[in-house]
């Protein structure tokens, strides 16, 4: 018998910079060609939940309190 693992993702627009010999770098972006939050995709964060559960039961459209 198999158990599925789900895990769960958030999209962050968050634009994320390191620090790194003496400089702040960007992580996710150009700074030349920096987009608005409304003109990228975004990135998929883990959100650190996660839901095991058997194939079976999501296709009986009961993966949470039987709903």
């Amino acid at each position: 018998m198999w158990l599925k693992v789900l895990v769960i993702t958030t999209i962050s627009y968050k634009l994320r910079w390191q620090f790194k010999n003496g400089k702040y770098n960007p992580v996710n972006f150009s700074v030349d060609a920096r987009l608005r939050r409304q003109d990228w995709n975004g990135e998929f964060l883990e959100s650190g939940a996660f839901y095991i559960t058997r194939r079976k039961l999501l296709d009986l459209g009961k993966f949470q309190n039987n709903k």
